[in-house]
């Protein structure tokens, strides 16, 4: 009995991890696109405008 509960605590550990990394990835993008977004939005207010 003690090895299936060794098995499901390894199983829950393991689907932590990988929740924490896909939250990670996510927000790493996430700050990366605001981040990309922000400057070409500077960049294109530095553009002189043709109206």
């Amino acid at each position: 009995m003690s090895y299936m509960k060794t098995q499901v605590r390894l199983q829950l550990g393991a689907t932590g991890k990988g929740l924490l990394a896909a939250t990670a990835i996510g927000w790493g993008l996430f700050v990366y696109s605001v981040l990309s977004t922000g400057s070409e939005e500077h960049t294109l207010q530095r553009a002189p405008s043709s109206c």
